[in-house]
């Protein structure tokens, strides 16, 4: 019955209207995210998608939108929006709409929801409701920690209880217990409850015994010198009764715990500190807002330390029993040492998506590689913890210890991690908890050594907890070609491995830092895998906090443990990931809010190099990192980012509408050009100083060199690719520009042999040697030489994975058009080539879900396009014999059947080696 009336309410809504609409809304979010309780932006950015009814019919557009913003859901239910109604507004956007309603109040929740007409004028209904929080403008809370004695008797104990750890890494500090009971003073219920926090440190909040949510290592990592986020939570269903009892764990996190090469600790302060704000409205509208301040209570307990770096050390007997429960006895714990908020240092609500426990894995085999050391394999590199099955009653200390690879013995492999312990240590004695894992820590691995456990463990008994930052990862792309499949797996684990808070270069060892020369080459690929416009929106934000008073921006943001400016092809993220997050998610926001920063720079560089060479504020100068069989001049490369940052500048301006600007920095690109050219580039023969792939690349990519030589430069690239037996020589920096650039230019069947390489260096020779994330060298491990140094050997980098770009745009042929962006104007153009029979990809733009497919067998071919809802596109089939560029299509799908054209039934039939 119920299924009947569902059907009935559809046909009811149809005929409701004169015409029945074809498209529907879907997704509403504010700033990139899905109903944020606190955005501190004044005039946030609304969204949505289309999505039609029928993919069938084609060219369906949105003609105008309504929205309606309210303060209370009961007025939106009724269609009024009494903070804003924008009337029917003649537009087909629906992204980056500024709200400009009426001027919200701190901590105020309002609602929304959207309606659309499409092209024929007919009205759709309206979305679901959503909402979004303004944040707060001024916290009456206080920073609390504790009192010096109470840590310097926890590290004593730790001392008393576990000397050898000590030894190893002095300065780890215990984690906090806080916590705070109050009555109310209404005799109300509560209406809602928004609890808002943050810590110089990391922090996880009970309410009641409730954990408040599933986030993970919050506030995050910023330059805590200068920006601390905050974070928003509903918590309206976890205060019931009439005292609430608010419980506190505080972890040292990038604040005072190691980073960056895990000598250095404390370099942002010397402990960790909590900053609370419970704003409770009840049914009487009474309000009452409880904050941390003097009155609260701390204690430490159980976890003697959580490091993210070293790992935790848990004594279970020393745990407060029931300590976040009501009426919990803290009468002997010390009172919270509390000061006021630094007004130098921004409090600012979360822009970025929170890390989460995204999914779990369960071990694939084990083995013993000592008597009573077993070590566990999870099948795939990842980063999070394990949560452990308890040994029933035991009274026993276990540990567990992480690596991402093993030696030759079949024991773990971890002198690649450097200084980092990666070690989680529980002493258990018999409380009830049937698993155990850590709070505030993470690691990379894909091995786990556990020892001390009684009798033998079982698959069933370790979980590997996976984390992230949350960005969807909705987006999907298969071949026929195993290895290239592999491929794509690696590089997505590449990504979710080093999305945490920042963009890290690796995720196990004594570093884990937000390299900007690693960031700037793989945002591409990371923006066609998933949304993570709000990640780099957070991003954006420590990498200008970390611009220095000469306008360097900096080799790694947040800017701490190198202090350096930033090295060519390093200190350009600054330039590259703006543009690159306005070309893929249409956000001039980002431009515009860092185009004063991004002008500095280029003084920075252009003040020192008045003759358009970048050979003066070289910095650290790392050239094209870790390239094999190669040396890239760094003139040469140093020079052509400056023609990049140039070229940039002046598509940011015009898109900016600074005429001005414009000219500039075309000038300016120009100028660069015609040194770089004068001083590398045979004006005869196309060849570049170096004759390296990069430098070829590079000059091509970045539009440095005059028409007529750009057909030469790119066959001595192919030549050289050929010279090398068909292997690629690029390190960092040029293989993130080494396939599309052959493709653009012709030799897609070069960059074909280059994907399906499975010889030394090659990304199939890591994939043929048990790689299941990307390497951060070619020759990670080779058979001849087994590891690298391990001084510098991660095995989850996301670098050389940069290649995903070119696996999207020309493989699945899924691309901006010309000077589209935000993939409104699509380009759909693939390459279909060798040993690939079928691919199918589904990229989830801003804009809608693109679709793309095909099956072949070597001489005719099947192609399948899906083109979203209010966008367009030029499907280019011309791999297709007697098919041609269809221009300016419209939303719908699309089907081609035909022969293939004679070079793409060569390319994909040909044996290449």
């Amino acid at each position: 019955m119920h299924f009947l009336n569902h059907i009935f309410l559809i046909v009811f809504i149809c005929f409701s209207y004169t015409k029945c609409v074809d498209i529907s809304v879907k997704d509403l979010k504010v700033e990139y995210l899905v109903n944020p309780l606190a955005v501190d932006v004044a005039e946030p950015r609304l969204q949505w998608t289309l999505e039609a009814t029928d993919p069938q019919k084609h060219s369906l557009s949105q003609k105008a939108y309504q929205i309606l913003v309210s303060s209370d859901e009961q007025s939106l239910a009724k269609n009024v929006g009494n903070l804003w109604d924008t009337g029917k507004v003649a537009s087909d956007l629906t992204n980056h709409i500024h709200y400009k309603g009426k001027t919200l109040n701190a901590g105020q929740i309002v609602y929304w929801k959207v309606k659309v007409w499409d092209q024929e004028d007919k009205e759709s209904t309206f979305s679901t409701v959503a909402y979004w929080g303004k944040g707060l403008n001024t916290w009456t809370g206080q920073w609390i920690g504790a009192p010096n004695g109470l840590q310097h008797e926890a590290q004593k104990q730790l001392k008393d209880i576990d000397q050898k750890v000590v030894q190893s890494h002095q300065g780890l500090l215990p984690v906090l217990y806080m916590r705070k009971q109050y009555s109310t003073p209404s005799t109300t219920k509560v209406k809602s409850a928004i609890l808002y926090a943050t810590a110089q440190g990391v922090y996880k909040v009970w309410i009641n015994n409730m954990l408040v949510s599933d986030q993970k290592m919050n506030p995050g990592w910023t330059d805590f010198r200068k920006t601390i986020n905050y974070q928003s939570y509903d918590v309206t269903n976890l205060i019931t009764g009439k005292d609430t009892a608010i419980s506190v764990l505080l972890g040292t996190g990038w604040y005072s715990g190691y980073i960056g090469f895990s000598r250095q600790y404390k370099l942002y302060g010397a402990d960790q500190s909590l900053l609370v704000e419970l704003h409770v409205q009840y049914e009487d509208n009474t309000t009452a807002v409880i904050k941390s301040d003097n009155t609260w209570k701390v204690s430490t307990g159980s976890i003697l330390y959580s490091d993210m770096l070293h790992g935790q050390l848990s004594y279970e007997n020393l745990e407060p029993k029931n300590w976040r429960f009501l009426n919990f006895d803290d009468s002997k714990w010390a009172q919270v040492v509390a000061r006021p908020t630094d007004k130098n240092v921004a409090l600012v609500a979360d822009s970025g998506v929170p890390i989460r426990v995204t999914q779990e894995i369960k071990p694939i085999a084990k083995w013993q590689s000592k008597p009573g050391i077993w070590v566990f394999d999870f099948g795939q590199n990842s980063v999070g913890w394990i949560r452990l099955k308890k040994p029933a009653g035991a009274q026993t200390r276990v540990q567990l210890r992480y690596a991402e690879v093993l030696n030759p013995d079949g024991s773990i492999y971890t002198l690649n991690l450097r200084s980092a312990l990666a070690t989680d240590t529980y002493v258990f004695t018999d409380s009830s908890e049937n698993t155990v894992e850590p709070d505030f820590t993470f690691h990379g691995y894909r091995y786990v050594e556990i020892s001390g456990y009684p009798g033998e463990p079982q698959l069933t008994d370790l979980t590997a907890r996976v984390i992230h930052s949350d960005t969807p990862l909705k987006s999907r792309l298969e071949t026929s070609n195993p290895l290239v499949n592999k491929l794509i797996s690696n590089i997505r684990w590449g990504q979710r491995s080093n999305f945490i808070s920042v963009p890290t270069d690796c995720p196990q060892r004594d570093e884990r830092l937000g390299w900007m020369g690693d960031a700037e080459i793989f945002v591409h690929t990371a923006s066609y895998n998933g949304d993570v416009a709000a990640f780099y929106t957070k991003w954006m934000r420590d990498v200008v906090d970390g611009q220095s008073a000469e306008g360097g921006f900096s080799d790694v943001a947040p800017r701490m443990v190198d202090p350096a400016d930033g090295a060519p092809a390093w200190g350009d993220a600054g330039v590259i990931v703006p543009y690159t997050v306005y070309k893929m998610f249409g956000d001039l926001q980002m431009v515009s809010n860092h185009y004063e920063p991004m002008n500095k720079w280029m003084t920075y560089i252009g003040s020192q190099n008045p003759d358009y060479m970048w050979t003066k504020r070289l910095n650290n100068n790392f050239g094209d990192w870790l390239q094999v069989n190669a040396d890239t001049p760094k003139e040469v490369m140093n020079t052509a980012y400056y023609g990049y940052d140039a070229l940039l500048m002046s598509r940011m301006a015009a898109a900016l509408n600074r005429p001005e600007d414009v000219k500039k920095y075309t000038d300016l690109h120009q100028n660069i050009a015609n040194a770089f050219n004068k001083a590398f580039v045979n004006s005869t023969d196309g060849r570049i100083k170096g004759d390296t792939q990069t430098g070829y690349v590079i000059a091509l990519a970045f539009e440095l060199l005059p028409e007529k030589l750009r057909p030469l430069a790119a066959n001595h690239l192919a030549d050289n690719i050929k010279a090398h037996n068909w292997h690629l020589t690029t390190g960092f920096i040029g293989v993130g520009y080494l396939c599309p650039t052959l493709t653009q230019f012709g030799h897609h069947d070069v960059a074909y042999k280059l994907l399906l390489q499975e010889t030394y260096p090659s990304w199939g020779y890591s994939i043929n040697n048990n790689a299941t994330t990307i390497w951060e060298r070619w020759d990670g491990w080779t058979k001849e030489k087994g590891f690298q140094n391990p001084g510098m050997n991660s095995f989850n980098h996301y670098s050389l994975g940069s290649v995903g770009r070119w696996l999207w745009q020309s493989v699945a042929g899924i691309d901006n058009n010309g000077n589209g962006v935000a993939f409104k104007d699509i380009l759909i153009s693939p390459k279909p080539g060798a040993n690939l029979y079928n691919l199918t990809a589904s990229y989830h733009s801003i804009n809608g879900q693109i679709d793309n497919s095909w099956v072949t067998n070597g001489t005719h071919i099947k192609f399948n396009a899906l083109i979203p809802v209010n966008t367009r596109a030029t499907i280019d089939v011309t791999f297709i014999r007697n098919e041609t560029v269809h221009s300016n299509v419209g939303s719908g799908s699309y089907q081609f059947i035909g022969e293939l054209n004679k070079h793409y039934d060569q390319v994909i039939n040909e044996l290449i080696f």
